[in-house]
C-alpha cells in the first residue's frame, strides 16, 4: 500500500478509531492501529505475531483490529459495495453474454473450503466432505470474477445449498429485493419470456432464479447412449 492510500484511509477513518489519552497512559496512536490492522489482514499472521512485532497485548490487538475493521466496512462500503441495480445487473449479464456466450446470466455461484486448524471445543463442527477441517467461503462472481456477493465463516460440515439459504442474499432474492432486470425472451424471436439466472452446480437448490446443470441421474440407458452420441460429436467437430 502506497503512502498517499495509507493516509487517505487513515483519515477517513481517524475520527472513529482514535482513543484519548488518559492518566495512566498514553492512547496507542490511530497510524498504529491502522498499520497493525491492515498488517493482520494483508499477511493472515496470528495476534501473538503481532504482539511480538508492536509490543500491543494480545486482547488490545483483538479490539483495535475489530474496531478499525467495522470503521472500514461502515465508511467504505457505500462507496467500493454499492447496492446493485437494474442497469448494474444488465452489464453483468451483457458481459457474460459476450465473454461466455450465456445469455440473461447475473452471475455464478459455489462455495470453497477455506482449510483451517480445527477451532477450541469445536468438536466436528467444520470436519468437512473431503476429511479435513474448514470454513466455507460461499460467494458469487460476475465474468471477470469478481465477487458480487460473499459469505464467509460458515461450518465446514454444512452443505453448500443449506450456507446459500441462510444469507441475506438469499433472503433478498427469494423475497424479490435484489432489484433484477424483469423476465424476457432470449431472442427477439422467442415469444416467451424467461427470468434472469445465476448459474450453480448440483449442490444447489433450484429457484426461479437458480439455474443448475442437467444431472442425468434419470436417463434411460437409450437416453445416456444419446447423450454420449451427442458429446462424440462436438468433440469431433472441434
Amino acid at each position: 500500500m502506497s503512502h498517499e492510500t495509507f493516509n487517505y484511509v487513515l483519515n477517513k477513518l481517524i475520527d472513529g478509531i482514535k482513543k484519548p489519552d488518559t492518566r495512566f497512559r498514553m492512547a496507542i496512536p490511530p497510524e498504529e492501529m491502522l498499520a497493525v490492522t491492515i498488517r493482520y489482514l494483508a499477511s493472515g499472521c496470528t495476534l501473538t505475531e503481532l504482539h511480538y512485532t508492536y509490543r500491543i497485548g494480545i486482547s488490545t490487538l483483538s479490539q483495535i483490529i475489530n474496531l478499525t475493521c467495522r470503521q472500514i466496512w461502515d465508511i467504505f462500503r457505500s462507496s467500493f459495495l454499492k447496492e446493485m441495480t437494474k442497469e448494474d445487473w444488465t452489464l453483468v449479464a451483457n458481459k457474460f453474454e459476450k465473454t461466455a456466450h450465456f445469455p440473461m446470466c447475473l452471475g455464478a455461484i459455489d462455495g470453497k473450503h477455506i482449510r483451517i486448524e480445527n477451532f477450541p471445543n469445536a468438536g466436528a463442527m467444520n470436519f468437512n466432505y473431503k476429511k479435513f477441517y474448514s470454513i466455507v467461503l460461499l460467494a458469487t462472481a460476475d465474468a471477470d470474477y469478481k465477487f458480487l456477493f460473499v459469505d464467509i465463516g460458515a461450518y465446514g460440515k454444512d452443505c453448500d445449498s443449506s450456507i446459500l439459504q441462510g444469507t441475506e442474499f438469499w433472503r433478498r432474492l427469494i423475497s424479490s429485493e435484489l432489484d433484477l432486470p424483469d423476465a424476457k425472451p432470449i431472442t427477439p424471436t422467442m415469444g416467451l419470456k424467461v427470468p434472469y439466472v445465476f448459474i450453480a452446480d448440483n449442490a444447489f437448490s433450484m429457484n426461479e432464479h437458480i439455474l443448475k446443470d442437467f444431472s442425468n441421474h434419470n436417463l434411460s440407458i437409450k437416453q445416456h447412449y444419446i447423450e454420449l452420441g451427442d458429446m462424440s460429436n462436438v468433440h469431433s467437430e472441434y
